[in-house]
């Protein structure tokens, strides 16, 4: 044997040995692993590359569609994520607050995604994008998430920003004039 393939025997016999002593194997990963590290290895994205906004007649209620959460584990143990609320704004305004209830569990040293529901926009919402007469607007989004894991468990937050398509047709337009009280 040589001594690279004697180290690793060693660590993975060790490793099954604190894994009979759970206690003992949670407060060494805690000792190595503070809240502040795990917070800093868990990597939380959301992708907005083909999100949109669907203002479109033939869908039952306009919504924000398309978006997707991704999580990046770097830390050597599970780590469950619950998202819990999206905030968004367009130009420094806010325009939709809404309560998520969505978890995944991504495994040690691995990558997990969350596809979004769709977010239904109220009419109010609808008009003020449509008002906006823009193919593509930028939008900023704060997600928030609880983390748990056998070591932590923590409160986060990220904001992130990127351009969403606006997906109307005529029909829309007409609909939008209309509930303003104008003819077309």
């Amino acid at each position: 044997m040589n001594g690279v393939a004697t180290v690793l025997s060693a660590a993975r016999l060790g490793w099954q040995l604190l894994a009979r002593i759970p206690w003992l194997s949670g407060w060494l990963l805690g000792q190595v692993f503070p809240a502040s590290k795990c917070k800093t290895l868990l990597q939380v994205d959301v992708s907005g590359n083909h999100s949109c906004f669907e203002l479109l007649s033939t869908r039952p209620s306009h919504a924000l569609v398309h978006l997707e959460v991704r999580v990046y584990n770097a830390l050597p143990f599970t780590v469950e994520l619950d998202v819990s609320r999206l905030q968004g704004g367009i130009d420094s305004s806010n325009l939709l607050d809404t309560a998520l209830n969505t978890k995944l569990a991504v495994p040690a040293a691995g990558f997990g995604r969350i596809v979004l529901p769709e977010i239904t926009l109220t009419n109010q919402q609808t008009n003020w994008i449509c008002n906006l007469s823009r193919e593509y607007t930028r939008v900023q989004l704060t997600l928030h998430w609880r983390c748990k894991s056998t070591i932590h468990n923590w409160d986060d937050s990220g904001t992130y920003e990127f351009p969403v398509f606006i997906r109307a047709d005529r029909t829309t337009e007409i609909w939008r004039n209309n509930t303003q009280g104008r003819n077309p």
